[in-house]
């Protein structure tokens, strides 16, 4: 039914969507033997790689790279490789489609959390960036440098876990703890 209104507002059916954290694969890895053209190696040489540095089989996977350049004269520059089992993409891609939207590309959530909320005026010598999502059921954590997302993890820590520690620590009822946590926040030390 959302989708219906947007649709009639006008909006467009193609989407790009964002795979969770906790079901995809991220490994920065130094690099210098790329395509001058693309920036990337052949698929064959690809799959390779993520074979040796993913946890996740190629077969079974759909795998992409971003080539990420030296930050210095003389250094390796790097590919950042992504990875998600087949399965679960295809499975988004039909939920999607049910939905009447398109996915023309997929990316990590990480990714596009970075993108969001990170200057893209930034440069290569700007500090590293990182962020911490608390979400009500899980987390994501990931490192922004170089003009690219470094590090991602998904957390075993969520809002709904700071909600209970604020019931047991406060002596209050869900809803009070969750109300007591969004006006003070995690300083417990200035509050009673």
């Amino acid at each position: 039914e959302l989708v219906k209104r947007a649709q009639e507002a006008g909006a467009s059916r193609w989407v790009v969507a964002s795979m969770p954290e906790n079901l995809t694969y991220l490994k920065y890895i130094p690099y210098d033997g790329y395509d001058e053209k693309t920036k990337v190696p052949p698929e064959s040489q690809l799959m390779e790689l993520a074979e040796r540095h993913l946890p996740i089989s190629p077969d079974s996977s759909y795998i992409d790279a971003q080539y990420i350049p030296p930050l210095k004269a003389g250094e390796r520059g790097g590919l950042l490789i992504t990875a998600i089992e087949k399965r679960i993409a295809d499975s988004y891609t039909y939920f999607l489609e049910i939905a009447g939207l398109s996915p023309i590309a997929f990316e990590l959530e990480s990714i596009a959390e970075a993108r969001a909320i990170i200057s893209t005026q930034r440069d290569n010598t700007d500090p590293a960036v990182a962020v911490l999502d608390i979400g009500a059921t899980r987390s994501a954590f990931l490192i922004y440098d170089r003009q690219s997302v470094q590090l991602s993890e998904a957390l075993p820590f969520s809002g709904d876990m700071l909600t209970e520690l604020f019931a047991s620590s406060f002596k209050l009822d869900m809803q009070a703890a969750e109300k007591k946590k969004k006006e003070i926040g995690v300083n417990f030390s200035s509050h009673d």
